[in-house]
């Protein structure tokens, strides 16, 4: 029931438990009104998000949603917009972002917060697990006989929606996404000659992501992490056999050319002092 005219409440909220994210299908809000002449509705979460908005058309004498954001959307009132209605939004697969505060707005008049949990929420964080299984050359990198420089990464995570392999700690060179057109992962992101396999569609909650590169050069001898959203794997690092021979070599040819230099040097001295005595004989001749 109402408390009074100019009101708008949240009504209910489907699934009436808290969220779970792993057989998740929709989130749906619904927002009762008791306003006279409805002009703006607004969706808020987090106290002052807004995340969808309809506005009145004066043009069209209509309403229409002229703002949605973070995959949720609205039904629009009817015009003549009843003094009183509902007005149902809804987000397909919901996800822990949206475990939270929402509120209805009308005109001025804005309802309480209600806060959506999630049930899975510690549960991801307590089991999920992310690793670098296995890194292939299982020795150092040949960068004489290389091939290919293989890393894998094995995953225990619930709902998995993003995979990030990430290079010198915080360098990004591979990501993939779920995309919930096609109901799939795609790599949406490549680079440095790095490509990685996706995740099987449904996916299960383990796997293994395998990640490779043709022809890896000294640049590629590094640290390398698996990443999703929240979970990291540690850091390893992937070291290459020819770094040090390649210094020696630089260091001996720096030498050999420091060499050169002191015999050049000496030569010019040694011809100089030659030159000086020849000019001395010449005066001594003309005395």
């Amino acid at each position: 029931m109402f408390a009074g005219p100019n009101v708008t409440e949240v009504a209910d909220v489907l699934p009436s438990s808290n969220i779970d994210f792993a057989n998740r299908t929709f989130l749906t809000i619904k927002c009762r009104y008791d306003i006279e002449n409805l002009l703006m509705f607004f969706l808020v979460r987090n106290h002052s998000e807004i995340i969808v908005r309809i506005d009145f058309q004066l043009k069209t004498r209509s309403f229409a949603v002229v703002t949605r954001r973070k995959g949720f959307d609205c039904t629009v009132p009817t015009f003549p917009a009843d003094k009183k209605g509902v007005i149902t939004c809804s987000k397909r697969y919901p996800s822990c972002e949206d475990a939270t505060y929402y509120k209805c707005s009308a005109n001025k008049e804005s309802s309480k917060s209600r806060l959506v949990r999630g049930t899975e929420q510690k549960a991801i964080r307590d089991n999920a697990v992310i690793e670098i299984a296995d890194v292939l050359p299982s020795s150092n990198i040949d960068f004489e006989n290389r091939t290919f420089l293989t890393i894998k990464c094995r995953y225990a995570i619930e709902n998995l929606i993003q995979f990030f392999l990430v290079r010198n700690h915080s360098e990004v060179i591979v990501q993939i996404y779920y995309q919930k057109k096609t109901r799939s992962f795609a790599v949406v992101s490549r680079r440095k000659g790095f490509d990685c396999t996706v995740p099987k569609v449904p996916g299960d909650k383990k796997g293994v992501i395998t990640c490779s590169k043709h022809y890896p050069s000294c640049e590629d001898a590094t640290y390398y992490k698996c990443s999703t959203y929240k979970e990291s794997s540690k850091s390893r690092l992937v070291r290459g056999t020819e770094q040090k021979a390649i210094r020696d070599n630089a260091g001996t040819e720096q030498k050999a050319i420091r060499d050169n230099a002191d015999k050049l040097s000496d030569a010019n001295i040694i011809t100089k002092i030659l030159k000086f005595a020849a000019t001395l004989l010449v005066i001594g001749h003309f005395h």
